[in-house]
């Protein structure tokens, strides 16, 4: 935000100026706002992945704005399988997952442990949403925020995907497998081998006509762990499904397969650096099984939930009496 707030300055100035724009800043400006475009959320703001915060910069609607108002109005699709920033968009539920690598080959210092995690809105209500970041010094709460415990994904209980240590050294760098294709249903599927812990974990999210599977399958001897933080205004319930409320409403249900554990923990989150406080976790967990998930619905609904599969792939799922397949995965 901060870097494409200054390219727009730069090409307002020169414009202002009569002096000509060199092609090379205005393609990157225009990519820069596009990919600003890309990333807004439903309530305006930017997804707290990685060491993103609030409040250090122009926030994501003024700056998309900022640049509509000196020209960059181009609708321009960025190249999002650099970013794997993939959104699921119903009608009232909004799903964001990264599905991209680490990061840079040569600049992990930003970087979380968080494959494949996800945040999610009902409507313009932020109800699942990443950790943030406290501060970069050394500590307890640098770690805790880089951990995959303080993201919305899967993994090995106690295992991290990559190893880490400091403020900012990141050992390996995990670079996904993805198959992102639109199909109907709209699959979106992802793999990687971790060199440290050595699992494989492949994360399948299907987007139904009112719901979203988040599916995960992990080899592993080590019981599964899968987390769901919640922004801090959303308070959790099991009655009997877990549900997601918000001013005393039921917004967003999560209905969960091959799963032998719920609990609902606390948890840190981190809006601003220097800011700290706690909000409710959803926890699943399961030891006996190598694939579980959970789906994800803003509607009432009783129907029976479950998957089937063989050797860890996701072949079909099931909801009430409709039976809907999953296409082949292409890589």
């Amino acid at each position: 935000l901060a870097v494409t707030e200054r390219l727009l300055s730069a090409c307002a100035v020169l414009d202002t100026l009569d002096k000509e724009i060199p092609a090379t800043l205005r393609s990157g400006t225009a990519e820069a706002h596009a990919f600003i475009e890309h990333v807004i959320t439903p309530d305006g703001k930017i997804p707290l992945l990685n060491d993103a915060v609030f409040g250090e910069a122009l926030d994501a609607t003024s700056c998309v704005r900022y640049g509509n108002w000196i020209g960059f109005s181009e609708q321009i699709s960025p190249a999002i399988d650099a970013s794997g920033l993939v959104w699921f968009e119903q009608s009232e539920l909004t799903l964001l997952a990264d599905y991209g690598a680490s990061g840079p080959g040569d600049l992990l210092a930003h970087t979380h442990n968080d494959p494949f995690t996800i945040c999610v809105w009902v409507d313009e209500t932020r109800v699942i949403t990443d950790t943030g970041t406290y501060d970069y010094q050394p500590g307890v709460n640098r770690q805790q925020s880089r951990s995959v415990r303080a993201h919305n994904t899967a993994h090995p209980e106690g295992k991290e995907p990559a190893a880490f240590d400091g403020r900012f050294l990141m050992a390996d760098r995990l670079d996904p497998a993805v198959d992102m294709q639109g199909r109907s249903p709209n699959v979106v599927y992802g793999s990687y081998t971790t060199p440290t812990s050595g699992y494989e974990h492949q994360r399948w999210i299907v987007d139904g006509d009112d719901w979203i599977l988040v599916w995960d399958s992990i080899e592993h001897e080590h019981g599964l762990v899968s987390r769901l933080h919640c922004a801090p205004d959303i308070k959790i319930v099991r009655d009997p499904q877990p549900q997601f409320i918000n001013d005393g409403e039921v917004i967003l249900q999560a209905r969960p397969i091959q799963v032998e554990q719920i609990s609902v923990e606390s948890s840190p989150f981190f809006p601003e650096f220097g800011v700290k406080t706690q909000r409710e976790s959803l926890v699943f967990r399961s030891s006996g099984v190598q694939s579980f998930g959970y789906l994800l619905t803003d509607k009432a609904d009783s129907k029976s939930v479950s998957v089937e599969g063989s050797n860890s792939d996701l072949e079909v799922v099931i909801i009430g009496d409709d039976q809907i397949e999953i296409p082949e995965v292409e890589l």
